[in-house]
């Protein structure tokens, strides 16, 4: 005799088991898409400005070697 499975659609639609997981999966993503959104205009804006305090520094040096 075979036994003949039937899938309960129905069921697997109203199951909730395992939503609580997906939610926190997105919530983890957001949160990391977004930290690594804001780093970029952080890392540009650090890097242009350490550029501006070196250029400076190096005049800052180049003058005080001149002898008047």
């Amino acid at each position: 005799m075979t036994e003949v499975s039937t899938f309960n659609y129905r069921q697997f639609a109203e199951d909730e088991s395992g939503a609580v997981t997906v939610d926190w999966v997105v919530l983890t993503g957001a949160i990391v898409g977004l930290a690594f959104a804001a780093t970029i205009p952080v890392f540009s804006s650090t890097e242009a400005a350490s550029n501006a305090a070196s250029l400076s520094l190096q005049d800052a040096i180049v003058s005080a070697g001149e002898v008047n």
